[in-house]
């Protein structure tokens, strides 16, 4: 059965794949995947930055682990308010055992969801309800697990009146394979708005049985355009987890 907060494809049998033998959440190896963890490393506290508390966007899962690139955090954020949160993103403090903020990152929120504007510019929004997932594959050097003390979180993000929701891309047809030195993804992107979208992409987070993303693997189209209603059959690069299950985020950007 798939995960209950992947918000756009699941994979209930991806090629049979293995959950990944991994980490204890302590950041080193692969991840674990077949645990019912919401936040790893289990202890290290994430917690909204001073006036983020009543946003309505609420951080509900976070992997930080080391990655075949270095220290990467991976982060679920559900939206719990009325509105739609558009073109948001989500900042992240590491906090020394000192209390003194070493460096920060900020990340996009991969979201599932369009909008119209009255301009007819078609952007990407959280949904109410939904849950948009995000990375920072490659953190700060400044960053080192074993001395961080805690993480804060804030959400930049934009309220926009006069939006209607679009039915603009779709994922279907997705599956994973294993490689050599990861896991990769295939599937078919489909425009469904009736103008073109240029620069599409891609991006799936493989999820633990709770939905907590263990990395993302991503995937960007070809130069030319996506035409009105045409499709795009693509394949990812590897993630270093598999998963037991996956989320797929679609991005383009759409002529006027």
């Amino acid at each position: 059965m798939c995960a209950l907060i992947v918000p756009v494809a699941c994979s209930t049998n991806p090629r049979d794949l293995p959950a990944a033998e991994g980490a204890s959440g302590t950041g080193g190896g692969a991840a674990e995947t077949g645990d019912d963890r919401a936040f790893v490393p289990e202890g290290l506290s994430n917690t909204p930055m001073d006036g983020q508390v009543v946003d309505g966007l609420t951080l509900i899962a976070f992997t930080l682990r080391q990655s075949a690139r270095g220290l990467a955090l991976y982060g679920a954020v559900r939206n719990d308010r009325a509105t739609p949160a558009c073109e948001a993103g989500m900042t992240t403090y590491f906090v020394d055992d000192a209390g003194q903020v070493v460096t920060t990152a900020t990340s996009v929120l991969e979201s599932a969801h369009f909008y119209r504007l009255d301009t007819g510019v078609v952007i990407r929004c959280v949904a109410p309800g939904e849950v948009a997932m995000t990375a920072s594959n490659e953190l700060p050097k400044e960053v080192v697990l074993d001395e961080l003390g805690s993480l804060r979180h804030a959400f930049p993000a934009f309220t926009v009146d006069g939006i209607v929701p679009v039915t603009a891309l779709a994922v279907s047809d997705v599956k994973s394979a294993l490689t050599g030195v990861g896991t990769f993804y295939a599937g078919t992107l489909h425009n469904q708005l009736d103008v073109s979208a240029s620069s599409p992409r891609v991006a799936i987070f493989p999820v633990n049985r709770v939905g907590r993303p263990l990395g993302m693997a991503i995937t960007t189209g070809p130069a030319s355009e996506l035409p009105a209603s045409g499709s795009w059959s693509f394949e990812t690069g590897n993630v270093d987890a598999a998963g037991v299950d996956f989320a797929a985020y679609p991005n383009a950007t759409f002529a006027r």
